[in-house]
């Protein structure tokens, strides 16, 4: 879930938030329970705040060591704070 959904966001907010919600809606108990899923949304907020340092921040401090330790989703995360870096709109 967590590549799916960082692959969309790469793209913009409003694809991510839909494979969020898509997993979510598949299986409520995962948002209850999920450390992911908390993490996600930070993202998002990250995203359209615009904000790139607490962004990495929150990817960086996160408890999800194999998420870390990921070098796909460290593509991703590395790919996503240059677009916030003011190079493109991820809103």
């Amino acid at each position: 879930m967590s590549r799916a959904t960082l692959c969309a966001l790469s793209i913009d907010i409003e694809n991510a938030n839909t494979a969020l919600t898509r997993y979510v809606n598949d299986n409520p108990l995962f948002e209850e329970r999920s450390t992911e899923v908390k993490l996600l949304r930070e993202f998002f907020t990250d995203v359209e705040e615009q904000n790139k340092e607490a962004f990495l921040k929150h990817f960086d401090e996160t408890t999800l060591t194999p998420l870390r330790a990921d070098r796909i989703v460290r593509s991703m995360i590395d790919d996503i704070a240059k677009k916030l870096n003011g190079d493109l709109d991820l809103k």
